[in-house]
């Protein structure tokens, strides 16, 4: 819209906007399993929410307490494992047990100031213990070894776009 008013000055107003729901865009539709440990009947949610509620209060590793989940479904070296410098290289305490090795991947707290990701979500440490696994020969836990990423197409995009302008001009007058 524009106008032109007295004394040679023009405004200008403009407007664009566009509104779209169920766009279609692509998702990572793999999930990581909710594995049981068949010894303890013990779940990954219910030892990831341990972990996590002991991440929460900040408590050391050295303070973790071993979790039958972790000691029953990871390899006995599973620490040697990790500090290989061939594998992993983690610089943790080699009298960790699985359970805070695997704490310490998620967990910066002052015993293990080095965690890998200090704050991200679970997932990228059960990515990464998978892929320990797989490196060394062991059978993945949390994903299926075909799956890096199983991507599909849906409908869940969404867009919201609008802009507004507004300008004044005058001619000079000389």
């Amino acid at each position: 819209m524009k106008r032109q008013m007295r004394a040679g000055l023009v405004l200008s107003a403009s407007y664009i906007g566009r509104k779209a729901q169920h766009l279609l865009a692509r998702r990572d539709v793999a999930a990581f399993n909710n594995i049981r440990d068949p010894q303890s009947g013990m779940t990954w949610y219910q030892a990831g929410t341990i972990l996590e509620k002991q991440r929460q209060l900040g408590t050391d590793t050295s303070q973790i307490a071993s979790l039958p989940f972790f000691d029953n479904l990871l390899p006995a070296n599973f620490v040697q494992t990790l500090n290989d410098p061939n594998v992993l290289d983690a610089g943790f305490d080699p009298t960790w047990s699985n359970t805070q090795a695997f704490y310490a991947f998620q967990s910066r707290t002052p015993g293990n100031p080095v965690a890998f990701f200090g704050g991200n979500d679970w997932t990228d440490t059960q990515n990464l213990v998978d892929e320990v696994l797989a490196f060394v020969g062991s059978p993945t836990l949390f994903r299926g070894p075909q799956y890096a990423d199983l991507s599909a197409w849906s409908t869940i995009g969404n867009s919201n776009y609008n802009a507004f302008t507004f300008s004044a001009r005058q001619r000079l007058k000389g």
